[in-house]
């Protein structure tokens, strides 16, 4: 087994045996990683990177999206839903314009959310199970 290899099955092992908090802020983590290097890139640059980085952005927030379980918190999945509609509206902006200031309120956003992620104590919601 080379290096690489090795590596990517940590990973996988990592990711498939983390609990879903830590999931959900892995999650935003990559989000975050993608859109700020987007935001490094200039837009208007020939070339696909910045539009591949917002795609990959984009993806990640559709995702936690559509692992919203509104039946568990209606209020505050109705609330995370429509702070991702505004984010994936603010990458589309950023693609479709060629510019980075949508990008920066993406980051804003996101940051937001995934500082009030990691202030959730993860005992008490295991205790609660």
């Amino acid at each position: 087994m080379n290096v690489q290899s090795a590596a990517d099955a940590y990973r996988k092992g990592a990711i498939e045996n983390a609990p879903p908090l830590q999931i959900v802020q892995m999650l935003y983590k990559g989000a975050l990683g993608f859109l700020q290097r987007a935001g490094r890139l200039d837009p208007a640059a020939e070339g696909v990177e910045f539009n591949n980085c917002l795609g990959r952005a984009e993806a990640i927030v559709t995702e936690l999206r559509c692992c919203l379980r509104h039946e568990v918190a209606p209020e505050l999945t109705k609330d995370l839903d429509a702070l991702y509609v505004f984010v994936e509206g603010q990458i589309a902006e950023a693609s479709i314009k060629r510019t980075t200031e949508p990008v920066e309120n993406s980051v804003q956003v996101l940051s937001t959310l995934l500082n009030a992620w990691s202030s959730v104590d993860v005992q008490n919601i295991d205790n609660a199970h």
